[in-house]
């Protein structure tokens, strides 16, 4: 049995959409739950379904930069690199919940990307907790993955997820029963999301 004598916080956090279909079931899910969370939208995606991108704003949940093209920026020259994150900013910033969050795609970073994002405003938001939900798109795999890497989380848990695959969209309600069921856990709000930039990046896709 686990033991824990600290209260730990969960924060829910999706990447890659908005998507027009997975994205509202994640919606439906997260209102069911009462839990708010952070969707970092990768720019054209936004443009391309407003609507989608605008209901997740009128929920109440923030809104985070994830770049306009989901382009990988480590390495990239500068000018590169801001536009990237300032052409996603401009429809981004259009949304009423949107803050000045950046998540690199697959959380890659270098001193580069670390000045043009400090540059340009934003702060930068990676994770801790890693589900891979993108590699499996098995909930028999990534949802015990997840459980596993929150509880090796003493205080704070940043999960990573993405609200693009059918096999994350579906079986939310399943991962959000299961952290529930961990001692001494609750789910964060969005406006306290730690920042994290200094652990090394997942592989994210």
């Amino acid at each position: 049995m686990e033991k824990t004598s600290m209260a730990r916080t969960v924060w829910l956090t999706f990447d890659d959409g908005p998507n027009p279909l997975k994205t509202p079931v994640v919606l439906k899910c997260l209102k069911d739950n009462n839990i708010k969370a952070t969707f970092f939208m990768v720019g054209n995606l936004a443009e391309l379904h407003k609507s989608t991108a605008e209901a997740v704003a009128k929920a109440g949940h923030l809104i985070g930069n994830h770049t306009y093209t989901h382009r990988v920026l480590e390495g990239l020259p500068e000018a590169q690199i801001k536009e990237e994150i300032s052409k996603a900013d401009v429809p981004l910033s259009k949304l009423s919940t949107y803050k000045k969050w950046f998540r690199p795609p697959t959380g890659a970073l270098d001193a580069t990307v670390r000045k043009v994002a400090a540059d340009l405003g934003f702060g930068i938001y990676k994770w801790n907790v890693d589900t891979k939900d993108y590699d499996s798109k098995d909930p028999d795999k990534w949802i015990p993955l997840g459980i596993s890497e929150i509880k090796a989380q003493s205080s704070a848990a940043v999960v990573l997820n993405h609200d693009i695959y059918e096999a994350t969209a579906n079986h939310l309600q399943q991962f959000i029963d299961e952290i529930r069921k961990l001692p001494n856990t609750t789910f964060g709000a969005p406006s306290s999301l730690p920042v994290i930039n200094t652990i090394a990046g997942g592989a994210e896709v």
